[in-house]
């Protein structure tokens, strides 16, 4: 805005009878703006507009491939073959779940995931649930690349089980 439009709204709003007390925003410019954190939650979810058609197409506006999010079908297959496995060690299990589904360009929060996985049925032997999820998140275990992760605090059996997953996704 010009310093002569400013001028102009500020002799506006003094004839007006209106007064500001506080902070006076003609003007919002915002780059990034966070929405639909859950509460309790530590994610952020940053869109740029540039990527947003690019992003259906499977390409970023950098021209990089994109990880298309798996269907349903494709997790729960890699939970299941994963947990037959050996890879799961308790309920702990499903933040790894829920971090690598993320990774593949999962957007929900925790709460949506623990009902979408109660859905897909998959006998792993631990039950899905909030906490279970949340816990590890909330302690920055599991932030990053799984290769980041032991550094973290996390167990080791978090990274084998968030790379099992990645290579049973990529089948």
């Amino acid at each position: 805005m010009k310093q002569e439009d400013i001028q102009k709204a500020l002799e506006s709003l003094g004839k007006s009878g209106i007064t500001v007390a506080g902070d006076l925003v003609l003007e919002k410019n915002v780059e990034y703006e966070v929405a639909n954190v859950e509460a309790g939650g530590i994610g952020i979810q940053i869109v740029n507009e540039h990527q947003k058609d690019s992003n259906k197409a499977g390409e970023s506006a950098c021209g990089e491939d994109v990880a298309q999010l798996p269907s349903r079908e494709q997790m729960k297959w890699a939970v299941e073959n994963t947990a037959q496995n050996g890879y799961w060690w308790s309920s702990r299990s499903w933040a790894v779940v829920y971090r690598v589904y993320q990774m593949k360009g999962y957007m929900a929060g925790i709460s949506q995931f623990v009902r979408e996985a109660k859905d897909w049925e998959v006998k792993t032997g631990f039950d899905c649930n909030y906490d279970a999820v949340q816990k590890p998140l909330a302690k920055g275990l599991l932030s990053g690349s799984p290769d980041k992760w032991v550094a973290q605090g996390a167990q080791g059996q978090a990274v084998k089980l968030a790379e099992a997953l990645l290579e049973e996704l990529a089948k």
